[in-house]
């Protein structure tokens, strides 16, 4: 690992699973790996998320920060929005990519993700409207938990129990390359029912 890469971070929303859902994702990674959709360790269970947006990998100066203005910026236009909170499910195994080493994913319901793809699209507005456009990136969004790679193609695999996802916030994540290290910088609430 070189020394850019030593200081190499990722900085990303996303939504991190609740105890009782990680444990639920867990069991559906070791039902997906005995199914042989994917081999090795897999991904570990601390690190499963659902990204909303990346915004880029950055080499991290003595200073220990992001680009100027990044996370602030960030965090600025995230706590601008104001959705409800919802729920969404997680109810396949699928392989993304045709790479040789193709992530093994979680995928959501087709028809139940509409509350997903809204948060996504509202926080890309703010983004955009915060002057933080630059960094998001433009492509599909295609809502997903990694949990493997596959090196071969399968059929999606449907999940005999599909997983419930209460989504009442989401994060400002900052991952450590190569180290299966997120750092949580900043929780953005959503709005409960009344």
């Amino acid at each position: 690992m070189t020394q850019a890469e030593t200081h190499a971070r990722s900085l990303f929303f996303a939504l991190q699973p609740d105890e009782d859902v990680a444990m639920k994702l867990r069991h559906a990674a070791q039902l997906a790996k005995a199914a042989r959709r994917f081999s090795g360790q897999g991904r570990p269970a601390h690190t499963y998320h659902l990204t909303l947006y990346f915004l880029g990998r950055h080499v991290i100066g003595d200073d220990g920060e992001f680009p100027r203005g990044l996370v602030s910026g960030a965090i600025a236009a995230a706590t601008s929005i104001n959705l409800p909170a919802f729920d969404f499910v997680l109810d396949r195994v699928e392989r993304l990519g045709r790479s040789d080493k193709a992530p093994c994913v979680l995928r959501a319901a087709a028809l139940l993700d509409a509350s997903l793809r809204r948060l996504h699209a509202t926080l890309g507005e703010a983004l955009r409207s915060g002057g933080l456009g630059r960094y998001v990136e433009e492509r599909p969004f295609v809502p997903h938990v990694t949990v493997g790679y596959s090196q071969t193609r399968f059929d999606p695999l449907q999940l005999e129990q599909p997983i419930a996802w209460p989504v009442r916030e989401f994060v400002l994540l900052e991952s450590h390359i190569g180290k299966s290290l997120h750092e949580r910088l900043a929780a953005v609430p959503l709005a409960h029912a009344r």
